[in-house]
């Protein structure tokens, strides 16, 4: 039997998509509980998210036949996220394609390439959510890194979503610590303003409104590894099962876990309210692949890997960043 580009195509549809899907959904933690979980939706000009920024007016105690008050009232606004569109192209030259002449030889340098795109789709996502402030307008939103003036989640003074937080000052990130000026030994001494846990209680705290808190916190795996160092061994332990069971080892604050990422940034932890931060997908561009095809002006087979979506925040004020001396630890 020859593999032709319709039994490749079948065949990279049928058998290796779905393992590339899955792992770039497990590649860091929030792909597996954010992309892995996005909203699906099947178009739109813009994604728009509803936006509470106040409560409601009309409300209050009253006596008897006291007059209620029925002013109407609209505490939300909306958020105006452009889509945004990635790929992975996979090709195979008339030279590759000869050289691998044979179905095992070119099912096995398929399979190769298909590693290959999966490699860069995940360390793409992965890079891209905690740059300060996306490259490009064609980048997905970020996470920031807490500065003023960038585009990303936990920044302030910023544009996000189509609203202006210079202007909305209720639009901005919860709460930026900065705590980047601090020794190692301030970072482990309990009795200093910056030791660890208490810089990380002030961060939670300062997001958190009753039981609406932070469900996860991220870090490096040198910041881990500093609040690893500070537990006693009675201490050191999985508070996240699920987690855990897909491969992401996590350590307790207060009951959140607390989760490595490699594409986190040195320097600094995310203390992040999921209930607010969700992507968004085209229901026809969710890792989409274009079957193989044959260029005019060229000796090879081409297929790609689309995907089109955003990172939306609808509550930024509960999102927060701690800042830590990186050159210290």
């Amino acid at each position: 039997m020859t593999l032709n580009y319709d039994a490749l195509t079948a065949l990279t549809k049928d058998k290796f998509m779905p393992i590339l899907i899955d792992n770039i959904f497990n590649s860091n933690v929030l792909c597996h509980r954010l992309l892995k979980n996005a909203e699906k939706l099947s178009g739109g000009v813009k994604i728009v998210t509803p936006v509470e920024y106040a409560k409601n007016s009309a409300e209050g105690f009253y006596n008897g036949y006291d007059v209620l008050n029925t002013t109407p009232s609209d505490p939300f606004t909306g958020a105006e996220w452009n889509w945004k569109q990635a790929y992975a192209s996979i090709t195979l030259s008339g030279a590759e394609e000869m050289k691998n002449a044979g179905d095992s030889q070119i099912l096995g340098l398929l399979k190769a390439k298909m590693k290959n795109a999966e490699k860069s789709l995940k360390d793409m996502f992965g890079d891209k959510m905690f740059v300060d402030t996306p490259a490009s307008a064609n980048d997905i939103t970020s996470l920031g890194q807490g500065s003023t003036n960038a585009n990303g989640i936990t920044n302030t003074a910023r544009t996000l979503g189509g609203i202006d937080s210079s202007s909305y000052g209720w639009w901005d990130s919860g709460i930026v610590k900065d705590a980047s000026s601090a020794t190692l030994a301030n970072y482990k001494d309990s009795t200093n303003a910056n030791y660890l846990p208490s810089l990380m209680a002030n961060v939670m705290s300062a997001c958190s409104i009753d039981n609406d808190r932070p469900s996860i916190i991220i870090g490096g795996p040198a910041e881990y590894d500093l609040y690893e160092s500070m537990l006693s061994d009675s201490k050191r332990y999985i508070n996240n099962q699920s987690l855990a069971d897909a491969g992401f080892l996590n350590l307790a604050f207060r009951n959140t876990p607390f989760v490595v990422d490699s594409h986190a940034p040195h320097g600094f932890m995310y203390f992040l309210n999921e209930e607010y931060l969700d992507f968004k997908v085209h229901s026809k561009r969710n890792f989409a692949f274009d079957g193989f095809k044959k260029p005019t002006n060229q000796d090879a087979m081409v297929a790609q890997i689309y995907w089109m979506g955003e990172l939306t925040c609808t509550n930024p004020r509960m999102q927060g960043i701690l800042k830590l001396n990186a050159s210290v630890y």
